[in-house]
Parts: C-alpha cells; structure tokens; sequence
C-alpha cells in the first residue's frame, strides 16, 4: 500500500510540474505575442505629397526649406532681395532663364542656380512696376 502511494503522489507531482511548464510557456508565449504586435498610433495617409503653393516651373520633387546655407559661409533667406542673392552667388551661379508670371500688378520669377554644386531654385516676388523682387520661396532639388 505504502508503494503505491509512493507511485500516486509521485504521479500527482509530475503532473502538476507539467501543468506549471505549460502555464509558464502558455504565459510567456503571450507576452512575446503582444509585444510583437504594433497598432498605429495615428493612421497614416498612403499617397504623395503635394505642397499647395508650388509655382509653376518648380520641379514636382524640390523640398522647399526656410534657409539655404552654401559653402563658403554664404546664406540665403527668405525675404533677402535679388540684389542682395546676385552679389553673394555671383552672376554665374544662375542657370536657364527666368520664369516669369504676372497677375493683378504682382510678378513672381522663378530662377533656377547652381552654386558650388548645390541645385537649388528661389522664387522671387513682388510687385510689378519695378518694386524690388525679394525671395518668396527656397526650393532644393
């Protein structure tokens, strides 16, 4: 009788240390399985971008930035006058034509530069009757 209770409760134990190690795998098992999982934060709008106020001319890819900081210590803002980017860049730096557009006593050109290895594009504005143009827009391509 004694040895049968021996075989019993060493049944017993094996099957409640297996019980435990398919808890402790079941657990663990669920954990990774959440921590795997990534829900968005905020969804997110498949498709390309499309700046509102890009003028004609500019290339669908230019990043349009604040500043545009060239080597050499040379900087250009926006708001700096063309006479102002023509005596840092140089004429030279200039490359094509002007774009020009006209609208209610309002011009807007688009000139396309090459400095130093760096393509960028400035759109100036201002007014029409000879009022001097100032920097709208930094594009870089």
């Amino acid at each position: 009788m004694d040895t049968t209770r021996r075989r019993v409760v060493a049944l017993v134990e094996w099957m409640l240390a297996a019980i435990l190690i398919v808890s402790a795998a079941s657990v663990i098992s669920i954990v990774i399985r959440e921590a795997r999982r990534v829900e968005a934060v905020t969804p997110v709008i498949a498709g390309e971008y499309v700046a509102p106020d890009v003028p004609p001319g500019v290339p669908a890819r230019a990043v349009s930035v604040p500043i545009l900081l060239l080597p050499h210590g040379k900087e250009i803002n926006i708001g700096a006058t063309a006479a102002d980017v023509t005596a840092q860049l140089g004429a030279a730096a200039q490359i094509g034509s002007d774009e020009l557009q006209r609208t209610n006593g309002f011009a807007r050109t688009v000139r396309f530069y090459s400095y130093a290895g760096t393509l960028f594009v400035l759109v100036f504005e201002g007014r029409e009757d000879g009022g001097n143009m100032r920097v709208a827009s930094i594009y870089l391509q």
